[in-house]
């Protein structure tokens, strides 16, 4: 998928669209887990959309963050790690507040982190 994807598409649009993907995903899993809140096929099929998506939106945001930098790869990865590592602490920090209790907690959570990737997508590509 992913090499069909390169073949036609400009690195930026398939961020661009699996960013708005995560989003959009992540509104509908809140709508559907207020509609059914204790069920696991929900739960497992939105997990399995987050997963999918978030390797197919890995490759390209790595690769975009490496190529205006062509000399200095060591100075981008440590950088990169910097904001891997906060962005992940920023997350763990306000999921961390949840108390998990139906689906509708886990529906939040991944709502916010579809946010969070939309909006960090969006400061990268200005």
């Amino acid at each position: 998928l992913s090499q069909y994807a390169i073949k036609y598409f400009e690195s930026e649009k398939i961020i661009h669209l699996v960013s708005t993907l995560l989003v959009i995903v992540g509104i509908i899993v809140v709508i559907i887990a207020i509609l059914f809140p204790k069920s696991i096929f929900i739960l497992m099929i939105t997990s399995s959309a987050f997963a999918f998506a978030s390797g197919f939106l890995y490759p390209f945001l790595v690769s975009g963050m490496f190529s205006p930098f062509q000399n200095k790869a060591g100075i981008v990865s440590a950088t990169y790690g910097i904001i891997s590592y906060a962005f992940s602490g920023l997350i763990t920090v306000l999921l961390s507040s949840f108390v998990i209790t139906s689906l509708i907690q886990i529906a939040y959570a991944y709502a916010l982190v579809g946010i969070i990737t939309y909006i960090a997508m969006k400061i990268m590509l200005r």
